[in-house]
């Protein structure tokens, strides 16, 4: 009932305080959102919605515009993974024919600048090449905008803010031709300027997607391919059960997404043990839930971690890392303790699009290389339980996962 339940209960106070948060003009959150009216409803009194309602599904549900943005998560983790291209800032040290590799930091690189590529085109990176850089001393911090801490006592995260929010604003004063944006941005550009938007909060709107896109997926690619690394029997079987997606040339992602169940449910395992995330709701109306009725003013709090770990569904081992339990229980993703991307109205609209960019850069680094621990006493690094989270945890500071790289001599 939570989380489908929209009259009564509401997120809507939540994003528009983000929105405050990142600087957003109160007038310009206010034309964040249009009338949703009928022919037979008075406009001035009919709800109003976001302007980007609807166009994140079709952005990012099955479809061409879908397949438009994977094409080019693709071609990055086809380009960034060759050893000659991996970025600087992922490489501790090099040899002629083997690399030790922060795990952490490649996985970063490579769907950090996908990502704004697919979202915004290459412009963004002439306007600010350090930008990826610049969201990391962000995103490492970010929890405390969420929690409102002065600005004396965040100064890097503020700085790193203002400095995205810079080039976002260069950004949609060049002509939209020279942006090649995706169909969300655009759309909702163009929607923004109609309701007359001003430039800095059209560019604040976009720095808040900019982080939404990526705040998660690199640190859960990140974990997979840890984990799995760090296993060798589990390594094996899902290195026999992806080559099949090599056959061709170019990745089959589709494949890995639908035809390789041990991958799959290591992506979910990994999921289940990592995300730190809480569904938010505003009370509105008097409402009932089980034997409480909430009054207008109180707020909800689902917090997923608790419900990650319910041994009801998840056996007496919650705590430990167990991919088998998603392959011997198949409906076990559809939990209702299983909530990774939410649920309801605010069901993560890019969960399609994340573990196509996930599994593929995955896939490829465990298909081509051989990745080998360079502390195999520390093993896997422990997940920083002191900060908040919007998604998936990270690592404790410190505490990256360096593995030496060489090229498999037995693929192609």
């Amino acid at each position: 009932m939570v989380y489908r339940n929209s009259q009564s209960l509401t997120f809507e106070g939540f994003v528009n305080d983000m929105y405050a948060s990142f600087g957003m003009s109160p007038i310009g959150v206010t034309k964040m959102y249009a009338p949703r009216s009928s022919a037979n409803e008075d406009k001035a009194e009919a709800p109003k919605v976001h302007l980007g309602s609807g166009v994140q599904k079709e952005q990012l549900h099955a479809g061409s515009h879908l397949e438009d943005m994977t094409r080019i998560y693709l071609k990055h983790v086809q380009r960034q993974t060759k050893l000659d291209q991996i970025p600087n800032t992922a490489i501790q040290r090099g040899l002629a024919d083997q690399q030790a590799m922060y795990l952490r930091s490649w996985c970063a690189e490579v769907l950090g600048r996908a990502t704004i590529e697919a979202f915004f085109g290459e412009r963004l990176f002439d306007l600010e090449p350090d930008l990826l850089q610049i969201f990391h001393t962000f995103d490492a911090s970010s929890w405390k905008l969420l929690y409102q801490y002065p600005k004396p006592f965040a100064k890097p995260m503020f700085k790193a803010m203002g400095k995205i929010r810079q080039a976002f604003i260069r950004y949609f004063e060049l002509p939209a031709d020279q942006r090649q944006p995706c169909h969300y941005v655009r759309t909702v550009e163009e929607k923004q300027r109609k309701a007359g938007m001003s430039n800095e909060d059209i560019a604040i709107a976009a720095q808040t997607l900019f982080w939404a896109a990526n705040a998660n997926h690199s640190k859960l690619c990140f974990w997979l391919v840890a984990n799995i690394v760090s296993r060798p029997l589990l390594l094996e079987a899902v290195r026999e059960e992806i080559a099949p997606a090599f056959d061709s040339s170019s990745l089959n992602v589709h494949y890995l997404v639908d035809q390789c169940p041990q991958l799959d449910a290591t992506f979910n395992e990994v999921l289940r043990l990592s995300t730190g995330a809480s569904s938010a709701r505003n009370v509105d109306a008097p409402t009932t839930i089980g034997p409480y009725t909430l009054l207008p003013g109180a707020k909800i709090l689902i917090p997923y971690r608790q419900l990650h770990y319910d041994e009801e569904y998840f056996g007496p081992d919650v705590q430990e890392f167990n991919p088998a339990r998603f392959l011997e229980n198949k409906d076990l993703h559809r939990s209702p303790s299983f909530k990774p991307f939410g649920g309801g109205t605010t069901h993560c609209s890019g969960r399609f699009l994340a573990k196509r960019a996930i599994v593929a850069l995955a896939a490829t680094m465990l298909h081509f290389y051989d990745l080998e621990m360079v502390d195999k006493e520390r093993g896997v690094p422990r997940l920083d339980l002191t900060k908040p989270t919007l998604g998936v945890m990270d690592a404790v500071d410190g505490e990256d996962f360096v593995v030496q790289v060489r090229a498999r001599t037995n693929v192609e």
